[in-house]
């Protein structure tokens, strides 16, 4: 449902690659490029970025923006408008600092599989409280063009429909 993204990502690159199908019902596009690999390194980007990530250095105009991008590759929203993104406990806590920066309050930051035990990096940063998340999503589509990229189905249940 979602092949949308790749296309206008396509589109935006004046691309021809080709969208793969998979069997588990999604796509992808396979780049075999250095120079947008070397981009995305120089950009913060990084292999296993799930283990080791920390929120990177960006610019404050592009925060909101890369939060967005973030939530919905690692976040997930319910039908009663709370949710959760998923990082490393450093990534999770500087997210948390910027959101409180932001009027925004988290429920929680608690380890995902703890059975797991000490050495398991996988945090979960909770806004179960409706009104906060719905500051949540003001904060991440309150400034965004209708041709901005962003994964509809992640938020069109915000009651105020922030991002669709």
């Amino acid at each position: 449902d979602d092949r949308y993204l790749l296309e206008r990502i396509l589109l935006e690159m004046d691309s021809e690659h080709k969208i793969y199908e998979r069997n588990d019902n999604s796509c992808e596009i396979c780049f075999s490029c250095k120079e947008i690999y070397n981009d995305i390194v120089f950009l913060g980007g990084m292999e296993k970025k799930s283990l080791i990530m920390r929120f990177p250095n960006i610019p404050h105009d592009y925060v909101k923006h890369f939060t967005r991008g973030y939530f919905d590759g690692d976040g997930s929203v319910n039908k009663r408008n709370v949710g959760y993104l998923i990082g490393t406990y450093e990534f999770c806590n500087s997210l948390n600092l910027i959101l409180r920066e932001n009027g925004i309050r988290i429920s929680s930051i608690k380890q995902k599989h703890p059975e797991s035990g000490l050495d398991n990096n996988c945090y979960c940063l909770n806004i179960f409280k409706k009104l906060e998340f719905e500051k949540f999503e003001q904060f991440m589509c309150g400034e965004i063009k209708n041709n901005s990229l962003l994964l509809t189905r992640k938020h069109q249940n915000s009651t105020k429909n922030q991002c669709s």
